[in-house]
């Protein structure tokens, strides 16, 4: 029985040590997202055949954070606005089951999100439920919109 325990306690050890987070997400705060993002794709939902130049630089959909205040442009209108925070690890990717980071906008939470690799992902449900994660990459610093 003692060493039952002990080559488990080893394989627990080893299964733990052995793993990194290379391609995971590290908590992020509002200066990590300050500037313009644009939208560059999804991934699931329920598009048969994505227009492309929904993804072409100058696609007029944008995220746009400063410290603490933000705006999502929509086809080069403003959607919405106004406060935000992030909550880390409050969100959940639904489809690996796993916490992430979360927005909430004025006061009221909201989508899961993450920063991978300098790409901004915003997750809207699972994928195996019609969900989508819309992927963004920054293509300014700019953050005087919110004066």
């Amino acid at each position: 029985m003692k060493l039952t325990k002990t080559i488990l306690f080893i394989a627990a050890v080893v299964a733990f040590t052995a793993c990194d987070r290379n391609g995971l997400s590290n908590p992020i705060d509002s200066k990590d997202l300050k500037g313009i993002w644009e939208y560059r794709g999804s991934k699931g939902g329920m598009v048969a055949y994505p227009d492309p130049a929904s993804f072409a630089p100058g696609n007029g959909n944008l995220w746009k954070f400063s410290t603490g205040k933000f705006q999502y442009v929509f086809k080069d209108s403003i959607y919405r606005s106004g406060i935000y925070r992030i909550s880390v690890g409050t969100g959940t990717d639904l489809n690996e089951s796993r916490p992430i980071d979360q927005f909430y906008f004025n006061n009221e939470a909201a989508e899961s999100m993450e920063l991978v690799n300098d790409t901004l992902k915003i997750y809207y449900g699972m994928i195996a439920a019609d969900g989508v994660v819309n992927y963004y990459v920054k293509i300014s610093n700019d953050t005087s919109f919110a004066k």
